[in-house]
């Protein structure tokens, strides 16, 4: 990757959010790109108050949702070394989260009585801290990574969150992702994304640490599992200098350990948008996405990459 003479040193951040369920959250954001490139930076300090749907409790499928209220911090920081001048970066990273994690459905479910849910709600009910740290290993050869259309971007990172660190749980996490982008022609960009992540400690974890299939269009809840493999492709054709329009699908498994994804149920999503150049100098594009998933549509507001 050429050395980023034309892009900004750093871009901070400041975003606000609320969705129709009554989730909302504010965070704060920071991407350092210092020493001519050879020292990268991402940080975040964010507070949610959020109101999650669960399909599944440990490794227990459920026939109908259990909805939680999930609030509090998360602080998260990457810094990262680039190895020579290769593309090449190695680097370690930090997250720590407070949980605040409160059931926050109906007292009223069936022939049950509220004491008894009441009775449920207070065993799951809990205030959790996971604090990690991790190792992380990139190469990157995009041609811009807040807008790339060639190149290729491959990460993997492992976390340990563990007592030592002050973590309520103990678990492992790894993640592992390769962005591919492809020029096709003048008009035509194609990119690929598939990532591998998995979650696994020595008892069950909280139903918000595992990984899920990650598309648009399906709830970032819904499908859960220990180990979870996702694709994605997306086709844009560039209409005029400013504008562009994008069409992806992609396809997810979700199972309780890698051996268990290959016999595991595939999900699907298909979707499009559009994309408007709002900074030309550093390639900066925004836009907005409908998907479709098994269940229900969704509309994304999109700054940057898709991915």
């Amino acid at each position: 990757m050429s050395r980023r003479s034309s892009a900004a040193s750093y871009i901070s951040l400041l975003s606000l959010g609320a969705t129709s369920n009554g989730s909302k959250g504010a965070g704060i954001g920071h991407l350092g790109f210092w020493l001519d490139d050879r020292l990268r930076y991402k940080g975040a300090l964010l507070f949610s108050d959020l109101n999650l749907d669960f399909y599944s409790l440990g490794q227990v499928s459920l026939n109908r949702p259990v909805e939680f209220n999930l609030s509090g911090p998360v602080l998260f920081q990457q810094l990262m070394k680039r190895h020579g001048d290769s593309n090449w970066f190695y680097g370690a990273r930090q997250l720590y989260r407070e949980v605040h994690l409160r059931y926050a459905g109906s007292r009223q479910i069936g022939r049950v009585p509220p004491a008894a849910v009441d009775l449920v709600a207070s065993y799951i009910e809990q205030d959790i801290t996971t604090s990690g740290l991790g190792l992380v290993l990139e190469y990157d050869s995009r041609d811009n990574p807040l807008g790339p259309t060639q190149g290729y971007n491959y990460v993997a990172h492992f976390t340990r969150f563990d007592d030592a660190l002050g973590s309520d749980v103990e678990y492992s996490a790894l993640h592992l992702q390769g962005l591919n982008y492809w020029g096709l022609s003048a008009r035509w960009d194609l990119a690929l994304r598939v990532q591998y992540d998995s979650a696994s400690g020595d008892r069950e974890l909280p139903p918000y640490v595992l990984p899920a299939v990650d598309l648009r269009g399906i709830s970032i809840t819904r499908y859960q599992g220990e180990a979870v493999l996702t694709s994605e492709v997306e086709l844009t054709w560039k209409w005029r200098p400013r504008w562009k329009f994008n069409a992806f699908t992609g396809v997810g498994r979700a199972a309780d350990g890698f051996s268990d994804l290959g016999a595991a149920s595939s999900v699907s999503n298909l979707g499009g948008g559009f994309r408007y150049l709002v900074a030309e100098r550093y390639g900066f594009w925004m836009g907005a996405d409908v998907a479709r998933g098994p269940e229900e549509s969704a509309f994304y507001i999109q700054a940057g990459s898709s991915w």
